[in-house]
């Protein structure tokens, strides 16, 4: 199901406001009175509004993170090539492209990871 008001909340960092349980409420609502167990939040916005979204369906619902699985199976391949970074004293250089406006991006993702990060927007 898709739930675009979900990647609108997030990009304007309002997660944390209640028009953002009132939409998690709109969007999920129909999902709890199916009966669901388990929800997948398969697209790279919704783990931003995790707690929100945990909160509205609650505790007895598993929320699995597409980007907590992505990381897992990057990692396991990245090791099986012998890929990986270990060296933890010295953090492999970071760019980051993206599709929309780069500086709305920085700003978001700079509050995210708390650090100040540069990004470079791409035309598809």
């Amino acid at each position: 199901m898709s739930c675009p008001l979900f990647v609108l909340l997030v990009e304007n960092n309002l997660v944390e406001t209640p028009e953002a349980g009132h939409v998690a409420e709109m969007y999920l609502r129909p999902l709890l009175n199916m009966g669901i167990d388990t929800l997948i939040l398969g697209c790279t916005h919704y783990p931003l509004m995790g707690e929100v979204i945990q909160k509205t369906v609650g505790a007895d619902v598993a929320l699995i993170s597409s980007a907590e699985e992505t990381t897992r199976e990057i990692r396991e391949v990245l090791g099986v090539k012998g890929l990986l970074n270990h060296n933890g004293a010295q953090p492999a250089p970071r760019r980051f492209f993206v599709s929309g406006p780069a500086q709305t991006f920085q700003e978001l993702a700079g509050k995210l990871l708390e650090e100040e990060i540069k990004a470079y927007q791409v035309f598809l």
